[in-house]
C-alpha cells in the first residue's frame, strides 16, 4: 500500500472547520488558550508561535515511542508510528539489500546486514515481522536471488507469549506460522541496550543485526505530560489522562481526551484504533447536542432531547465501548480474529481470516478515494509485485 493511499488531507475530510498547521506545546487552562508553534519545513524553518482560545478543547494526540530509558534504542533502531517511520524503514531494508550484495564485503557482515530483528511481540511487531518475511519471499527473491538464503528474521519479546491480546490459541497459531515462515521468535528476551551492530539481552547473550525495528510499547506525549504535571487529580495516572465516563478529564470542566492519551478511570480500555474511534464519534455526538458539559453531570438544556434518565434529571448517556473484536496478519496470507458477539466469543485463523482482515482493512479508510486507491495498490503488488524504489 502506498503512503498516498491511505492519507486524507484534513481540509478535504471536513471542510467546515477551521485547520491550522502547528503543534500545541502547552495548555493555559486558567485563560483557556492553548500554545501552538508552526511546523519547521526545510524551506521556511522559523517557528512561530501563536495563542489560540478555546471553549471545549479535546486532546487526541496519540502517544509516542516507549524507549523505557534503554540505551541505544533511539540512536539505533527504526520506529513505526508515523508515515515518515514508514518511508525511512522501506528505505532501509532496500539499503541493507544493496550494501550486502556490494562484492568485496566479508561474509560475516553480510550475514549481519541482512538479519532484521523486531523487539517487541505485540501487534505491530508480529505483523511487520510477518509483511517483511512477505516482502522477502515472495519480491526481493526476484531482485536478489543470491541474498535472500541468507536472510534472518527474529521477533525479540520479553514476556513468555506474543499477541498477548489474543486468546491463548491464537497465540499458538501465530507462533506455528512463524516457525513454518522461518521467523524465529524468542521470548524471554529483554533489551537492555543497542549499539549500531549489536543487541544485548538481559541474560548476556549479543545478537548481531543489520536493520532493528523498536515496536515493545507506547510512551507519554510530551502535552500530555504537562497536563498530568499540573492537574492535581491527575496524580494517580499512569501515563495516560484519566478521564470520566463522559471523557472529560479529571480534574478540568472544559477538556476532553479520548485515543491512546487517554484511560478510563472507571474501566481502562485498551489503546486501539477502534477505541479511539468509537470515542471521536461518541464525542462529536456529544458536543453536537445541547448539553451543560462543563456541569458535574452532562445535563440537558430545554433545548437537548433526552437521551437517557437517571433519578430525577435528564443526563448524557456515558461512553460504552462495543468490541468487535481484533485481527492481526501473521504472513502467508493468513490472519488472526478474535470476534465477540455479546458473551460469545469466536477464534479464527487462517487464509479465510486473511479476507476477512483486509476487508475490515478495507472499510475502516477515511473516504472512498482511500478505498479505492488501496484496492487498486493490492492489485498492482498482486501483478507487478511491491515496489522497492527508494525516495
Amino acid at each position: 500500500v502506498e503512503f498516498r493511499s491511505v492519507r486524507e488531507p484534513i481540509r478535504k475530510a471536513n471542510e467546515t472547520i477551521i485547520y491550522y498547521e502547528a503543534k500545541c506545546i502547552a495548555v493555559d487552562r486558567e485563560r483557556s488558550l492553548i500554545k501552538c508553534e508552526t511546523v519547521p519545513t526545510a524551506e521556511n524553518p522559523e517557528v512561530t508561535s501563536f495563542d489560540l482560545p478555546y471553549s471545549y478543547l479535546a486532546i487526541g494526540v496519540g502517544a509516542i515511542t516507549n524507549t523505557f530509558g534503554t540505551p541505544g534504542v533511539a540512536e539505533n533502531c527504526y520506529f513505526l508510528k508515523e508515515i515518515e517511520d514508514a518511508r525511512r524503514l522501506r528505505i532501509g531494508i532496500v539499503n541493507r539489500f544493496e550494501r550486502a550484495n556490494i562484492p568485496d564485503i566479508s561474509e560475516a557482515e553480510r550475514d549481519r546486514l541482512l538479519h532484521f530483528v523486531v523487539i517487541g511481540g505485540g501487534p505491530t511487531g508480529c505483523e511487520f515481522a510477518a509483511e517483511l518475511n512477505d516482502f522477502v519471499a515472495n519480491d526481493l527473491t526476484k531482485y536478489y536471488p543470491k541474498l535472500v538464503g541468507r536472510v534472518r528474521t527474529t521477533l525479540l519479546q520479553s514476556g513468555a507469549n506474543i499477541l498477548l491480546q489474543f486468546d491463548a490459541v491464537l497465540q499458538q497459531s501465530a507462533m506455528d506460522n512463524f516457525k513454518s515462515s522461518g521467523i524465529d521468535v524468542v521470548t524471554g528476551a529483554r533489551v537492555t541496550s543497542v549499539t549500531p551492530k549489536t543487541i544485548s539481552l538481559k541474560d548476556g547473550r549479543t545478537i548481531d543485526y543489520g536493520l532493528a525495528l523498536w515496536a515493545a510499547g507506547n510512551g507519554v506525549n510530551p502535552l500530555v505530560q504537562s497536563l498530568l504535571d499540573s492537574i492535581p487529580e491527575q496524580a494517580n495516572a499512569r501515563s495516560r489522562l484519566l478521564v470520566d465516563d463522559w471523557l472529560r478529564v479529571l480534574g478540568t470542566t472544559s477538556i476532553f481526551a479520548l485515543g491512546d492519551c487517554a484511560e478510563a478511570a472507571a474501566d481502562p480500555l485498551p489503546a486501539t484504533a477502534q477505541v479511539a474511534g468509537q470515542q471521536g464519534a461518541y464525542l462529536a455526538r456529544l458536543l453536537n447536542k445541547d448539553y451543560c458539559v462543563s456541569c458535574e453531570l452532562p445535563e440537558r438544556t430545554k433545548a437537548a432531547p433526552i437521551i437517557d434518565i437517571t433519578g430525577q434529571s435528564a443526563i448524557a448517556k456515558p461512553f460504552q465501548f462495543m468490541s468487535l473484536g481484533i485481527l492481526a496478519y501473521i504472513g502467508n496470507s493468513k490472519a488472526l480474529a478474535q470476534v465477540e458477539a455479546g458473551e460469545a466469543q469466536f477464534n479464527l485463523a487462517g487464509t479465510l481470516t486473511f479476507a476477512l482482515w483486509r476487508s475490515v482493512y478495507l472499510t475502516k479508510q477515511v473516504s472512498l478515494r482511500n478505498r479505492v486507491l488501496v484496492l487498486f495498490d493490492w492489485f498492482k503488488t498482486r501483478a507487478f509485485g511491491r515496489d522497492i524504489s527508494q525516495f
